[in-house]
């Protein structure tokens, strides 16, 4: 983390208590020697009381007071100095915290991946106080920057030398997030095995110690989340705890865009789904009609409306039964539904089958019903496609009047031969019994 300018001008000038305590312990020396010499025992000198030679005490009573004063000096500046790194440390958590609400109130509403990985960034850096933070994405066997923050101008160009399409491969943090899955700490002047070409420059603008943090979707590591601290911006259990957070924040954040663009695409697959099933229904020559396991009407394409003469919104929501099929019929067809929907079994389900239809005038026509179901953990769903057959009715019947006619032809034909042939037989039979029948005059 960095210290601003405007914390350094307000962090008021105080005592350093153990040059105090010194001063203290001089001062209490040249007093003593001072009213000895003047006061006291004015027989010894100035130098000779400063000396302490008075009294073989006077010495090991000066250098036990000059000795508790200096450390007194001593342990109030521990004191102070320990209160002081508290506050910087409290400081520097409430920064962390106000980090982690602005990522929880800002970064969260984003609706676009890019918009998201630039606020996170420039967030770590303002409201952070991070002097460099950047966001990785997996290509081509490396890392993309995907987004980067700087807290002053003097670091672009460590993010000029950042900026290449395989940072995996030199930055040991990024490449312990990605094989372990979780954080890793880089104490960067100790690194002694860090190769990566950006490590002196960042050394070199204030950069001390850095965290890199796993960017998870579905539990799989799908970036990485870097910061930079300075030397004062040691990343205790404390800081870590939050980062991680944040982490998990920009993750959550990074889930619920995809998971966003996952159900628009699937909403836009579907819409182009029923709009496709859509123009099927409405181009179809057949009848397609779709009920409820209440046996209510749920769809009736445009062939239905010519077949059976009513119009799809007054018979959406009604029972099929009183509808479109005969009442003599009605019953037969409720105690099927029932029978299937309790038992799986029908025999008109997956097979082609003729019944008689009703009209919406009430006359009665056969048609080819193809039915079939459709089960989900919900509920159960049925389509059928109707195809009238009273013109094939009409052929067939036809046909068979015509083979009936021609089956009656031929055997009077048949039964004529056979008389002509009979008649032929007895001509024969009675020239040779009477040669004079049919012989000329």
């Amino acid at each position: 983390m960095r210290a601003s300018a405007q914390d350094k001008m307000s962090s008021p000038l105080r005592i350093n208590f153990i040059w105090f305590g010194v001063a203290l312990a001089v001062g209490y020396w040249l007093l003593e020697a001072v009213l000895h010499a003047f006061v006291f025992t004015p027989e010894f000198s100035l130098l000779e009381t400063m000396e302490a030679s008075s009294s073989g005490n006077e010495l090991y009573m000066r250098l036990i007071i000059s000795a508790l004063l200096i450390a007194f000096g001593f342990m109030a500046e521990r004191l102070l100095s320990r209160e002081h790194q508290g506050r910087l440390r409290e400081k520097k958590l409430n920064q962390l915290l106000h980090f982690l609400s602005d990522v929880n109130r800002n970064v969260q509403r984003q609706t676009d991946q890019q918009a998201l990985l630039d606020a996170a960034c420039q967030s770590a850096v303002k409201m952070g106080g991070f002097r460099l933070a950047w966001i990785g994405l997996p290509q081509d066997g490396g890392l993309r920057m995907a987004a980067w923050a700087v807290g002053d101008s003097s670091l672009e160009d460590t993010i000029r030398q950042m900026q290449q399409p395989l940072i995996l491969r030199c930055c040991l943090g990024a490449r312990r997030v990605f094989d372990e899955g979780k954080f890793a700490l880089c104490a960067m002047k100790e690194e002694a095995d860090c190769h990566a070409p950006w490590l002196h420059s960042a050394l070199g603008q204030g950069c001390a110690h850095a965290i890199a943090l796993p960017l998870k979707l579905d539990e799989k590591t799908i970036g990485v989340f870097e910061v930079y601290a300075g030397d004062d911006g040691h990343l205790g259990e404390d800081e870590r705890a939050i980062l991680e957070e944040v982490a998990g924040d920009i993750s959550s954040a990074l889930a619920n865009i995809e998971h966003a663009k996952q159900r628009r695409e699937a909403e836009e697959a579907l819409h182009s789904s029923e709009m496709h099933r859509a123009s099927i229904l409405e181009r179809a020559h057949d009848a397609i009609i779709s009920m409820d396991e209440q046996g209510r009407i749920t769809g009736f394409n445009p062939a239905a409306e010519r077949m059976f003469g009513h119009a799809q919104d007054d018979v959406l929501g009604h029972d099929l039964g009183e509808k479109i099929i005969p009442p003599s019929l009605r019953k037969q067809h409720g105690k099927g539904l029932k029978h299937y929907l309790a038992t799986g079994e029908g025999p008109v389900i997956d097979a082609c089958i003729e019944v008689i239809g009703m009209h919406a005038d009430g006359h009665e026509f056969p048609v080819e019903v193809a039915i079939n179901s459709l089960k989900t953990s919900e509920s159960t769903s049925f389509s059928a496609i109707v195809r009238d057959i009273s013109e094939r009715k009409k052929i067939m019947e036809n046909l068979k009047q015509r083979l009936d006619e021609l089956e009656r032809f031929q055997a009077a034909t048949v039964a004529r031969e056979f008389r002509i042939k009979e008649l032929r037989d007895e001509v024969a039979a009675l020239k040779k019994t009477d040669p004079t029948i049919g012989g000329g005059a």
